[in-house]
């Protein structure tokens, strides 16, 4: 840690406006680091990391980043790393992992509306360098234009995510459903995101009042239960974005 301080001290006292991003694969350990960055992040990489010992579903994507945001007090701007990548490219024993391979597309595009779910406002995909070593011609063509669009799907949004109005809290939420809202517009916008393969029934409730129908951006609209409580059924995997307005 006195190395990790002292670089971080360094940058700043050469420039004071130069913030430092720090990553880590242990997000319970996120606390050891306090005073060292000013942007943190994690990267769960879980596709093709199972041993048939110890499982890493798709969920641990919204576990990491909930673990990293409640030990940084939700101080700190969060930028995460979504898998963009094959573990087969790096490991020698991979016949000892289940399912190693690239992501598919509904993978990536969760694991990146997971990560926003539980709070991030930054994304970074690891890695084009990576993609372009161990991909090529056609392949490379397809998989990078793929999450240039899922990447552009987020973009599209930013002025919502990036919005420096109070957000409401939402409750409900569970480990395989994340959540959370923005106020933007004179409208509430709420996400809520089923990180597993199974279906999930769940009420999310807000804490502030609506007074519009609810109006879907993607995913099956939910039924209003009351001004403020809403309830899904929730597919595999499946995404559902929704606005409204605010009394």
């Amino acid at each position: 840690m006195k190395q990790v301080q002292s670089r971080h001290d360094l940058i700043l006292s050469m420039d004071d406006q130069h913030p430092t991003w720090s990553v880590t694969d242990k997000p319970t350990l996120c606390r050891d680091f306090l005073g060292t960055f000013e942007i943190f992040g994690t990267d769960a990489y879980p596709i093709g990391n199972s041993t048939k010992r110890y499982l890493r579903p798709l969920e641990m994507v919204l576990a990491y980043s909930r673990i990293v945001r409640e030990g940084c007090m939700d101080l700190y701007p969060m930028w995460h790393v979504p898998q963009a990548f094959d573990w087969g490219w790096f490991r020698k024993n991979k016949k000892d992992y289940l399912d190693v391979r690239y992501p598919t597309r509904e993978e990536l595009r969760q694991m990146t509306w997971q990560y926003l779910s539980a709070g991030a406002n930054g994304i970074m995909y690891y890695s084009f360098n990576t993609l372009r070593d161990y991909v090529k011609g056609a392949e490379f063509d397809a998989k990078w234009t793929e999450l240039k669009e899922i990447a552009a799907e987020v973009k599209s949004f930013e002025n919502v995510f990036l919005t420096d109005r109070d957000a409401p809290a939402v409750k409900g939420m569970t480990p395989f459903v994340g959540a959370r809202a923005w106020r933007y517009g004179g409208e509430v916008w709420l996400l809520a995101v089923n990180a597993s393969r199974d279906p999930q029934d769940v009420s999310l409730t807000l804490d502030c009042d609506t007074v519009s129908a609810v109006k879907s951006i993607f995913g099956a609209p939910p039924v209003r239960k009351d001004v403020r409580t809403f309830g899904y059924s929730l597919k595999p995997l499946e995404c559902v974005f929704v606005r409204m307005e605010e009394k």
